[in-house]
């Protein structure tokens, strides 16, 4: 713990490792216990987080949730697809102009019009990701999709202001919820 509250001894041993496992082993301690150490360091926080993990998640895209089977997976990549080709042709592609609730919207609505149900197969929350990043958006999380997705079928009217919402659409998911 002593190792932990030296500030040279922790910014060298940082340094010094090649990752976070080896400078938890260097420093007697776990990961858990020098992150929190290194946020009292504005310094030390970037030097830590560049640190490669090398536990169970290491080289896992942390936010991306796994891919289902390839069948399912494919079909969700392909209705998200043809959801932002119709999106582009309406005049509202992904865009970093607006705020990117708006972006998730618009898609989720574009591919319950073209699947003609909300309930997607296994794989949309991935598709979806992988699409926002393919186009330069930041990344949300599979939580705040889903989260969307329910708030669309339990609440439509709240996302009426949307631009390029078809109002036909959510008068259908209003009957859903």
């Amino acid at each position: 713990m002593t190792a932990l509250r030296d500030d040279a001894r922790l910014s060298n041993t940082l340094l010094a490792s090649r990752t976070k496992r080896e400078a938890a082993g260097r420093l007697r301690t776990d990961a858990t216990r020098i992150n929190s150490a290194v946020q009292r360091h504005p310094e030390l926080v970037e030097i830590w987080r560049r640190l490669p993990a090398d536990g169970a998640y290491a080289g896992r895209e942390a936010g991306l949730p796994r891919p289902s089977s390839t069948d399912a997976q494919s079909e969700c990549d392909a209705l998200v697809k043809e959801a932002l080709e119709d999106l582009a042709a309406a005049g509202y592609p992904l865009s970093s102009e607006v705020p990117i609730r708006h972006d998730t919207v618009r898609l989720i609505l574009a591919m319950y019009a073209i699947a003609g149900t909300i309930n997607f197969r296994r794989g949309w929350v991935r598709a979806v990701m992988l699409a926002m990043q393919a186009s330069g958006r930041p990344m949300m999380s599979s939580k705040a999709i889903r989260w969307h997705r329910s708030a669309l079928i339990t609440d439509p009217d709240a996302f009426a202001t949307v631009p390029g919402i078809d109002p036909e659409l959510l008068d259908d998911l209003s009957e859903y919820g």
